[in-house]
Order: structure tokens, then sequence, then C-alpha cells
């Protein structure tokens, strides 16, 4: 960064100054801008709270720059758009894939950045993922060994002994399956 560009961002001092000398209406204006964005973007598994906070953990990290020109609690409020819409299109790149005749059947994420930030964000993503499509199946040990699996990328044949079922049995609990998910995904139930 150029001395320039310096001069036209906000110090890390100045901009924690700011942030401490928030108004409660300042503090209100940028709950509500979470609340609104965390419901625009639903598909985020972030809470307003989260997305306040990451906001303010990216401004003082220095990840963003909060420019003179603009007021750091709208600063904060346009970081939080950009958390909510960046969440939701993650969120949107997961692909469901289980089929009936495939060997293989998967569930996997897309289009993602490998930087390190970001593979360390969908480590969580995966683990909350695979913790909601487990808890779909709370009454099904075989299903949720297979469910498991297909989150491994693990073949047919591996799934077939994991769960120690004949072809008629897993082809049958692959059906259970599927029904379950798109059954919960006709209720609300969103990956």
């Amino acid at each position: 960064m150029d001395g320039n560009d310096q001069q036209s961002v906000l110090s890390q001092e100045e901009l924690e100054n700011a942030i401490a000398a928030f108004s409660d209406a300042d503090w209100t204006r940028i709950r509500k801008a979470a609340a609104f964005y965390q419901q625009v973007c639903r598909r985020s598994f972030m809470s307003a709270d989260d997305l306040v906070q990451e906001a303010l953990f990216r401004a003082l990290s220095g990840t963003r720059k909060c420019p003179k020109d603009v007021g750091v609690a709208l600063f904060i409020a346009n970081t939080i758009r950009s958390i909510a819409n960046g969440e939701s299109e993650k969120i949107e790149n997961i692909q469901a894939t289980i089929s009936l005749n495939d060997e293989t059947s998967s569930f996997e994420l897309s289009g993602q950045d490998p930087s390190p930030e970001n593979m360390l964000s969908n480590k969580q993503e995966n683990q909350e993922l695979e913790q909601k499509l487990i808890n779909l199946f709370a009454d099904d040990e075989t299903a949720q060994l297979m469910v498991l699996g297909i989150l491994e990328g693990e073949s047919r044949a591996e799934l077939q002994a994991l769960s120690e079922l004949d072809d008629t049995q897993f082809n049958s609990k692959r059906r259970k399956i599927r029904r379950t998910i798109n059954k919960a995904s006709q209720n609300g139930f969103k990956l």
C-alpha cells in the first residue's frame, strides 16, 4: 500500500477509537443491518450477532479498511452486507447429489477459493452440513453411516460394505435417504 492509500483509510487507532465511541443509535443501526442482511441471505448459517462480530473482527484485524470519507457505522454495515452475501454464495455452491444408479454419491462444495481463510470456513460449513444431515437420520444408524460415507466420497461398493446390506436392502436405504432429504427440503430444510 502506498502513502496515498494509507492516507485515504482510517488508521487502526482511528478505527478503534471510532468504534469505541459508537452511540447506542450506532449499535442499533448496525444490529438492524445485520438482522436485515441475515434475513435477505437466509441461506447463511451465520446469525445476525455472528455477522456483527465477523464484521468487527475483519475491521479491527485490518482485513477490511475503512475509507476516511465513509462513516464507521456505515462501513461496518457494508462489511456485514458483504459477509452475508459471501456466506450465501458459499452455501449456494453446496451441491447435494444422491443417485440411485451411480457407483458413487457425494455431497460436495464447488467453486470455492482455496485460501486458508476459505478452507477453514469450508471445514466449518462441512461440519455444519454433516451435522444437519446426520440429525435428519437420528432414528436410523445405518442411514447415518451411509450419509457419512457419502460425505467422505466413498463408492457404492464401499458404502455397501460399510452398511453390511445386500443389493436390495442397500437400494432401499438409498431411496429412503433421498426421499428423506427431498421431503426435508420441501419442508424448509436447507443445505
